[in-house]
């Protein structure tokens, strides 16, 4: 999160939320949502299965995932990151006999990460509890590959549901698994995959975030202006 003067920039309109219940001035909260760089570009044809990338972690949704993929035999998942959980994720990778289409790979340079993303014909965001963000949808929305999320927090924000991915409902695999299934069907994966392209270029890129935080600069110099004399920046510009 940003922090301009005394004003907070959290990522989403959620994360604004939160603020705002805690007794902030919503007056003085801005969302600046992050941002690609490079730009990776939109991949030329779709990619191959799904993908997680994050900590293996309970609260990240992770045996959620797997559970769901007892109901997708025919779909491959690649699995990247560590944590605590990642003895238990193979062990139950081994006794489900799933080794032919779970991959659990670790840790990855994030160049490799956004590589394998892009590669992937759809990113899973399992998380069962709240993401202020989740900047790896970004990532996958700038390669063109929808996004599979929980229908929680932050994520139901930024993935809009049968535009540019799926919400499922949190903690639930079988709704995962039937999100999953409509996304990566030949009816309606190129249309996601466009769309996610579309939402990167109307939000994530950095030209975009830049004329956004310069407008929250221009908000925090008035805050001083109105206080002490200031001019903003549109007004120096002007003069």
């Amino acid at each position: 999160m940003v922090r301009c003067g005394r004003r907070l920039c959290p990522p989403s309109e959620f994360a604004r939320s939160l603020f705002i219940d805690a007794g902030l001035d919503p007056s003085r909260i801005t969302v600046k949502p992050n941002f690609v760089a490079p730009d990776p570009g939109m991949r030329p044809t779709a990619g191959k299965g799904a993908i997680f990338a994050g900590r293996l972690a309970p609260e990240k949704g992770v045996l959620t995932l797997l559970k769901a993929w007892r109901e997708l035999p025919d779909i491959t998942l690649r699995i990247l990151g560590e944590g605590p959980m990642r003895r238990e994720l193979e062990r139950f990778v081994a006794a489900e006999g799933m080794e032919d289409r779970v991959q659990l790979l670790g840790h990855q340079a994030p160049d490799r990460v956004l590589e394998m993303v892009g590669e992937s014909g759809c990113l899973i965001l399992p998380s069962e509890w709240y993401e202020t963000f989740g900047r790896v949808a970004a990532e996958a929305f700038a390669c063109g590959v929808p996004v599979v999320a929980s229908r929680l927090g932050a994520m139901a924000e930024v993935v809009t549901d049968g535009e540019t991915g799926r919400l499922f409902e949190t903690g639930d695999p079988a709704s995962l698994a039937a999100a999953v299934r409509k996304v990566m069907s030949n009816d309606d994966h190129e249309r996601l995959r466009h769309n996610a392209r579309a939402e990167f270029e109307r939000r994530f890129t950095p030209e975009i975030n830049l004329d956004l935080l310069l407008g929250i600069y221009d908000q925090a110099i008035g805050d001083r202006r109105n206080n002490g004399g200031l001019r903003t920046r549109t007004e120096e510009r002007s003069a």
